[in-house]
């Protein structure tokens, strides 16, 4: 059996449904995969499939992207010795976003190939050249990088300096769509009439890149059918969050705890439309900049909804907005002052009018049993064809 190591810091897998179907893929295909990564308190990371396994590692800061060694110390003759022998029993190395600066270590010490999947772009203009510079060195001699197309993949080929015909296009997405099966699992739960309905958001309260405060305001002025849902990421409202933003007779809190991927149909199921906003916030040394101006074909809420055929409400974000108008997916909003607006004039024969539409462009564009082809080819030609050592 040939053996793919994953180096994934941030330790999210199993909310991650494009990362973990890939691994699921890789292993309904004969490989074994393991997955290393940083423990994450409150998160669930057991193995996503039968054939992968997952290692937990606990190193001294909680933020940086090492899982195997201690940041700023020299890798001594010692430490290399012992990663030839742990590891030796892998035929490839695969880095997740900064997981590559290690997965180039391992790759070259046990002299197998190794590749990229990136979801967070890092600029070089904002993170600075000495923290990008690891990051750089790291993808000079990879075998292939994954990113999500168009301009995000030429903005990794330019800051990673990775020839672009090394990068392929894989979007964020899951796998095969999920039956809408219409609940009122919401309305019970928080005492919310039949008659009203409900627009549900997926994410982070209290990032202020996700736009939920000038969604929250917004909400003063809707339309009187409409209510909305916040649904915080890891199940748990922010401490304070309530009394910042003060009690409003249209918005709710998730009764839901936090849900693995394959329960989210439980929240989607009960909801009318989708929110996902991205509002770029340039600050040094972040992800919530560039990496969101140049957003495409990356985030994992949009193509969550439509997964589960659920039409969407966006801002403005370039290629999705484009998918949004032109398959009739749902809205796209230029600025947060029409929201009020939109939502007032989505009545439910719109919402008709939007069935079926996200389950179609899943299948043609999102879903990854069809879209991962380039990366299993990538594979074969550096795991199974042979790699000289």
């Amino acid at each position: 059996m040939k053996r793919i190591m994953i180096l994934h810091p941030e330790g999210t897998i199993n909310s991650n449904p494009n990362l973990s179907g890939i691994v699921e893929i890789l292993c309904e295909l004969g490989y074994g995969v393991d997955i290393y990564s940083r423990r994450r308190e409150f998160l669930n990371q057991e193995p996503p499939c039968s054939g992968s396994k997952i290692y937990l590692t606990d190193l001294m800061d909680p933020q940086d992207a090492a899982i195997l060694f201690a940041p700023g110390v020299p890798i001594s003759e010692e430490t290399i010795a012992d990663v030839e022998v742990t590891f030796r029993q892998y035929d490839l190395v695969i880095g997740v976003d900064l997981g590559i600066i290690e997965a180039c270590l391992v790759a070259k010490i046990i002299k197998v190939p190794y590749g990229l999947i990136s979801y967070e772009l890092i600029f070089e203009e904002e993170a600075g050249h000495e923290q990008k510079e690891p990051e750089i060195i790291a993808c000079r001699d990879i075998s292939f990088a994954v990113c999500q197309g168009g301009i995000r993949s030429a903005c990794l080929a330019a800051e990673n300096r990775i020839p672009l015909n090394k990068v392929m296009t894989i979007p964020v997405g899951g796998r095969s769509i999920v039956a809408r099966e219409r609940s009122y699992a919401l309305h019970e739960a928080l005492g919310i009439g039949r008659d009203k309905k409900i627009a549900l958001y997926l994410g982070s309260a209290t990032a202020k890149w996700g736009g939920a405060a000038e969604l929250l305001e917004s909400t003063r002025t809707w339309d009187d059918s409409w209510v909305l849902v916040l649904h915080e990421r890891n199940g748990v409202i922010p401490r304070g969050f309530h009394e910042h933003f003060g009690a409003r007779k249209n918005v709710y809190y998730s009764p839901f705890p936090s849900l693995p991927f394959n329960k989210l149909y439980q929240l989607i199921n009960a909801a009318d439309m989708g929110l996902a906003f991205y509002t770029p916030i340039r600050c040094p040394g972040t992800q919530t900049g560039l990496n969101l101006v140049h957003l495409g074909m990356s985030s994992g809420k949009i193509a969550t909804y439509l997964q589960h055929d659920l039409p969407i409400i966006i801002n403005e974000v370039g290629e999705m907005s484009e998918h949004v108008r032109n398959h009739a997916l749902g809205r796209v909003v230029e600025d947060f002052s029409q929201l009020s607006q939109i939502m007032g004039s989505i009545d439910n024969y719109e919402l008709q009018r939007f069935r079926n539409r996200g389950h179609l462009f899943f299948q043609s564009h999102l879903d990854l049993n069809m879209t991962i082809k380039p990366l299993l080819n990538a594979i074969y030609k550096v795991v199974l064809k042979g790699y000289t050592r």
